[in-house]
This record gives structure tokens, C-alpha cells and sequence, in this order.
């Protein structure tokens, strides 16, 4: 650190005062993502998210996708009601490489698509939407392998991803279990 003028460390302890959901979570319990995912910026937390059967119903026939949503719904409930914490303005969707490492989706290293990609904050809503059709089109004709995505706090503009822990912000977006927050794919083929 010697020819760096500034830096800033953050130490997070979810131990004392977080969400019990929240900690099982950090500690490997997946299970409990199904009642509620956490996000939060400066390097805190990212959540995974796989499409396991994605390809099960176009095993036999090529498909040709013309818009694959991906939606993520604000948990009223976990994400408290006393307005402390408003949700980040947007939040970007990054594919997994076979070395778990982050990779930015056809859409995003795009001009013309990257304008369809989505992940913007919809107050009116509560939610965020990724249109990754592309994306998810090179899965479905297999020039692609399915190893799921990343959802970080973050401008999904390539330029600003990669700096992506400068925000502070936080948000807890409903689990594969959620009646009312549950996560949504809508594939338009």
C-alpha cells in the first residue's frame, strides 16, 4: 500500500445484530435462500443464481429466444419497513466462467443489447429486471455451458462493474420459496 494515497478497509460482522437467514447463509447454508437472498455492496455479499433446467425443454429441438427475463423481486418484509435502507438503483447480472470467476454477459459487452439489459430499480414495481436473451440463447444451442450467474450490487455498464465496490447500498430480494417475492424467468421463444 505504500504508493496508494487513500484506502478504505470494511470489516463486516453479521454475528451480532443481523438476520439469523443472513448468517446461516454466510456461514454455507443455502438452504435458507429460499426464504430470502442478501445482497449488499463494498464487498459484503453476491448471490448465485442457476437455471438448472433451463435446457430440459428444447433437449430435442432448437428453440430461438426472443426475450428471457429474469426478475428479482424486493422482499418487503426482511428488507424492513423503516425506510433506513432504500434499495440500490440498480444491480447487475454476471455470468460464471468454469473457474468460478465472473464474466459479463453477451448483452453487456454489447452496445445495442446492453440498451435491453436491464437491471434497474422499478420503485413502482419493488423490483429488477435483466433481459439476457442472448445470453441465454448461446446456453439453449449449447455454445455456452449453464453455470448460473452472479447478482452483485453494481452498474451492469462494463465500465462501472468492475468497480463495483463502491456502493454501500443493500437489499434483500425474495427466495425460490417466497409466495409473494419468489424469483421469475419468463422465456418469450
Amino acid at each position: 500500500f505504500r504508493s496508494v494515497v487513500r484506502y478504505n478497509q470494511f470489516q463486516y460482522s453479521y454475528l451480532n445484530g443481523g438476520s439469523s437467514l443472513l448468517t446461516n447463509q454466510l456461514q454455507g447454508n443455502t438452504t435458507v435462500g429460499s426464504q430470502g437472498l442478501f445482497l449488499k455492496g463494498l464487498g459484503g455479499t453476491k448471490v448465485k443464481v442457476e437455471f438448472p433446467f433451463l435446457t430440459n425443454s428444447v433437449s430435442q429441438k432448437k428453440i430461438s429466444v426472443n426475450k428471457a427475463e429474469i426478475v428479482f423481486k424486493v422482499d418487503q418484509g426482511l428488507n424492513g419497513s423503516d425506510l433506513k435502507y432504500n434499495p440500490p438503483l440498480k444491480l447487475a447480472l454476471l455470468g460464471i466462467d468454469s473457474l468460478n470467476r465472473e464474466t459479463y454477459t453477451v448483452e453487456q459487452t454489447n452496445s445495442i443489447d446492453f440498451n435491453r439489459y436491464g437491471g434497474d430499480y422499478n420503485s413502482d414495481t419493488k423490483e429488477y429486471v435483466f433481459n439476457i436473451a442472448r445470453d441465454i440463447q448461446m446456453i439453449m444451442n449449447g455454445k455456452k455451458k449453464n453455470l448460473g450467474y452472479y447478482l452483485v450490487i453494481a452498474n451492469g455498464d462494463p465500465v462501472y462493474t468492475i468497480r463495483r465496490d463502491d456502493r454501500a447500498e443493500r437489499v434483500v430480494i425474495g427466495g425460490t420459496s417466497s409466495t409473494l417475492y419468489k424469483p421469475v424467468i419468463r422465456l418469450t421463444y
